[in-house]
C-alpha cells in the first residue's frame, strides 16, 4: 500500500512498552534488537570512525514511519483510518489511531548504539506512546550496503 520498491522493508507490530532497562519494547521485541536485526540480516549498517578512535554503527539510508493506536489493528487498517482522519471519510472524522511519521531518508541514517534517527530519540519516542498498540515499518531503499 506504501508504495515502496526495492531495498529492504519489515513491521514491527504490538503493543509498546519497557523493559528493565528502559528500552522500548513492541510486541515483547525491543525496538533496538530489531534495528539491530535488520542490520546484521541485511548488511544495511556500517561503523564509521568518529571522535577520538570510536566508531558509529549506522543504517545510513532509512525511512520510520509509525502508527499508534488504543487498540490492535493491522497496519493495512491504521493506514486506512489516517487517511480516513486526513479526508474525511463520509463526514466522519473520529480517530482511533494515531499517526507519527519520523523521518524521510536521513542524511544522518539511523544509529545502531543510541536508538536515533537523525536527531529522533526512538527509543524516548516509542516510550512516549506505552500502552498503545504500534504498527511499525522500516524501509531501507538500497538494501545491503557494500
Amino acid at each position: 500500500m506504501n508504495g515502496f520498491t526495492g531495498g529492504v522493508e519489515m513491521e514491527l507490530s504490538g503493543f509498546i512498552s519497557s523493559d528493565y532497562n528502559d528500552w522500548a519494547m513492541v510486541g515483547g521485541t525491543t525496538f533496538a534488537e530489531f534495528m539491530y536485526s535488520i542490520a546484521k540480516e541485511y548488511g544495511v549498517a556500517y561503523e564509521y570512525e568518529h571522535g577520538l578512535g570510536g566508531k558509529k554503527a549506522i543504517i545510513p539510508n532509512v525511512n520510520i514511519v509509525m502508527y499508534t493506536s488504543k487498540k490492535e489493528m493491522p497496519i493495512e487498517e491504521a493506514e486506512e483510518t489516517f487517511l480516513d482522519q486526513m479526508f474525511g471519510a463520509d463526514g466522519v472524522y473520529e480517530m482511533e489511531a494515531n499517526y507519527t511519521g519520523y523521518s524521510e531518508w536521513t542524511i544522518t541514517g539511523f544509529d545502531l548504539d543510541k536508538c536515533r534517527l537523525g536527531g529522533h530519540d526512538m527509543n524516548q519516542i516509542l516510550l512516549s506512546y506505552a500502552g498503545e498498540y504500534a504498527n511499525i515499518r522500516v524501509e531501507c531503499p538500497y538494501g545491503k550496503v557494500q
